[in-house]
Parts: C-alpha cells; sequence; structure tokens
C-alpha cells in the first residue's frame, strides 16, 4: 500500500511536471512566432479656442524614401544599419485627411487619421529602410500649418521561410529641450495645427444693443439681421444673449447665409471664429417710423460702418436707438400760464363789479 501512494505520488508531479513544460514550451514556441505588423496609421489634430468650428479643407501629406547611398557616413538608428528607402514599399493610402464643421458646439480640438500601407514585394532584403514624412503647407486662413518633418523607420525581417515582413515602423521628430539642444526622439506620428489655441489667428466680436432716451423702450425687442462672409463652407459660432442677464441662446452661422435674431437693450449677439479675411454685416430693422434713431459706434463711441472685418480678439459693436419726446410749440405745458388766466380773470371780475357800484347800475 505504501509503495502504491509513493508511485501514485510520483506518477502525479511526472504529469504536473509535463503540463508545465507544455506551458513553457508553448510559450517559447509563441515568442518566436512570426508577428507581422498589421495596421499603422498617422494623425491630424486642429486645435483651437474652444470656440471655432472645424475648418471645412483637407490636409495634404507626403511620405517619401531617403536617399543613404551618398553617404559619407554610415546612416544608424538604434544600432542597426539604415538602408535607402524603396519607392513604392511604404506609401500612404489617401495622403490626405479632411475635416468639415459639424455637430451642435464647437470642440477644443478635432481629430482625423489614414493609413500608412507598405508593398513587401518591393523589399529584397531584410533591413531598416528610412522615409521622411511631411505635412505640406497650405493657405486656408487661420490655420498655421505643422512644419514637422518626420523620420521613418521601416523594420523589414525574415521568417524561418525565408520570406519577408514588416515587423515594426517606428517614428521620430527632433525635439528641442529647454537648454536649446535639439535631438530626435520617438514619437507618434500626429501632425497638429493651430487654429487659434497658441496663435491669435481667429477672432470675435460682440454686437450690444443700447436704447437710450426719455422714450426709449428697453423691453421693446429690436430685430437683426446678421451675415458672415469667409471661406466656403465655414460655420460661425454665435451667443444670443436676449438682455443682459435673460436668456441665452447658442446656434450657428454658416459661410455666407444671413440669419435673423431678436435681443432687447443690453442684449448681445456675440460671433466666433473669424479671421482675418472674414467680413461681417449687421443690419437692423429700420424703426424710424416708431420715432427711433440709429447709429452703429464702436466701443469708443465713434460711429462705423454696419459691415467691417475683425482683426483682434473682444471687438465691440453698439447699435444705439434713440428716442426722446417731442413736445409741439404753442401748447401750454406748465401751471404757471393756466394761474395767470384765472388771475387775469379776476380781476376782471372785480373791475366790473365795482364799476357797477359807481354808476349806480
Amino acid at each position: 500500500m505504501k509503495f502504491q501512494r509513493i508511485a501514485g505520488r510520483l506518477a502525479a508531479g511526472m504529469m504536473t511536471g509535463a503540463v508545465l513544460l507544455t506551458t513553457f514550451g508553448g510559450n517559447a514556441l509563441a515568442a518566436t512566432e512570426v508577428t507581422p505588423l498589421q495596421e499603422m496609421k498617422y494623425k491630424k489634430i486642429v486645435t483651437t479656442d474652444g470656440h471655432t468650428y472645424a475648418p471645412d479643407t483637407s490636409f495634404s501629406f507626403t511620405l517619401t524614401p531617403v536617399d543613404h547611398s551618398k553617404d559619407t557616413t554610415q546612416a544608424t538608428f538604434a544600432d542597426n544599419v539604415v538602408l535607402s528607402g524603396v519607392e513604392g514599399g511604404l506609401t500612404m493610402e489617401k495622403g490626405t485627411i479632411t475635416f468639415a464643421p459639424s455637430g451642435t458646439a464647437p470642440a477644443a480640438s478635432y481629430e482625423g487619421s489614414d493609413n500608412i500601407k507598405w508593398d513587401i514585394t518591393k523589399f529584397t532584403r531584410p533591413g531598416v529602410y528610412h522615409y521622411q514624412a511631411r505635412e505640406t503647407a497650405g493657405n486656408y486662413e487661420g490655420i498655421v500649418y505643422d512644419g514637422t518633418v518626420y523620420d521613418v523607420y521601416v523594420f523589414v525581417l525574415k521568417d524561418d521561410t525565408g520570406s519577408l515582413y514588416v515587423k515594426n515602423i517606428l517614428c521620430t521628430k527632433p525635439v528641442t529641450d529647454k537648454e536649446g539642444n535639439t535631438k530626435d526622439t520617438k514619437s507618434d506620428l500626429i501632425f497638429t495645427n493651430d487654429y487659434g489655441k497658441e496663435h491669435d489667428t481667429t477672432h470675435d466680436i460682440t454686437i450690444v444693443k443700447k436704447v437710450t432716451g426719455n422714450m426709449g423702450e428697453t423691453n421693446k425687442d429690436f430685430r437683426f439681421h446678421v451675415k458672415v462672409k469667409g471661406a466656403d463652407g465655414e460655420w460661425y459660432k454665435v451667443v444670443i444673449t436676449d438682455k443682459e442677464g435673460g436668456r441665452v441662446t447658442e446656434t450657428h452661422l454658416e459661410n455666407n447665409v444671413e440669419a435673423e435674431y431678436t435681443i432687447k437693450d443690453t442684449g448681445s449677439i456675440h460671433i466666433y471664429g473669424l479671421t482675418a479675411g472674414d467680413t461681417y454685416t449687421v443690419n437692423e430693422q429700420d424703426y424710424t417710423a416708431d420715432g427711433y434713431t440709429t447709429k452703429y459706434v464702436d466701443a469708443d463711441g465713434k460711429e462705423v460702418s454696419k459691415e467691417n472685418q475683425v482683426t483682434e480678439d473682444g471687438k465691440l459693436l453698439y447699435v444705439e436707438n434713440h428716442r426722446d419726446a417731442k413736445i409741439p410749440g404753442g401748447v401750454v405745458s406748465t401751471v404757471a400760464p393756466y394761474a395767470l388766466m384765472l388771475a387775469f380773470a379776476a380781476a376782471m371780475i372785480f373791475f366790473f363789479g365795482r364799476k357797477k357800484k359807481l354808476f349806480g347800475e
């Protein structure tokens, strides 16, 4: 019995060991398996001040082979010899990333992406192949384009059968530290464009309603027609306050499309996302028939045009409606004339009364 128990324990131990060996063996095999890279993307980010809709445009990019055939010093990356990039070996699927304004409110940033593709048949031997990726600078108003040039390294390896495959793609970009020293640093392939976040390229204007005069109606609704003309497809954030401290409504204006808003005294129409070439037009409904005179003035009280451009943040435009009471001439307007008339009448009664007594009438 004792021998059987020992034998049973030995058998159990051997089985356990076999399981462990199988497990470790499986892991070792998995570690040596060929695992080709399945997907690689590059991204585009547009940053804003949080009040600006996405631009209505496409951004273009290039990915080109780097020629090392004439290098006097052998190029290396991470202790690997670097080979010249192969034409057609690594490409961008579209080479463009497109944005368009949408949604109910602007965001602080917008993001898009495109795929990087590779054709393994273009490579003839294993190695680390060198490419460069960059954005093509455009001229969309208000956009500060990313001038970063990324170095892209493609690791082409050989499997047990001698077939080539792409194991990895790594990118670096030049980074300058606080001391002013620049060195290549590993990085994701991301191009970032500033659309008013850091650079003052987008502006805003507030149209304020002001009612004056001793017959000005501060609770009256005044109707406005507003339009912004800029780049095709652009949207502009608009915040309407019907009166100071009153109801606030957020909406948007589309490029070159007139919109109608109604505000009271101290109310405002705040428009965001204007760039240097954009032109705004403000037309208040004509209230001349109601006795109002209207003028458009800036923050200093100087009269300005109803159509203009905005070149700075915090622009103010006051639309002032003035109405005073008009007192017609020749009409008694104080109690003093009435008092004089009553005094004159009393004097006449007194005079004629005495006359009757003197003549015995």
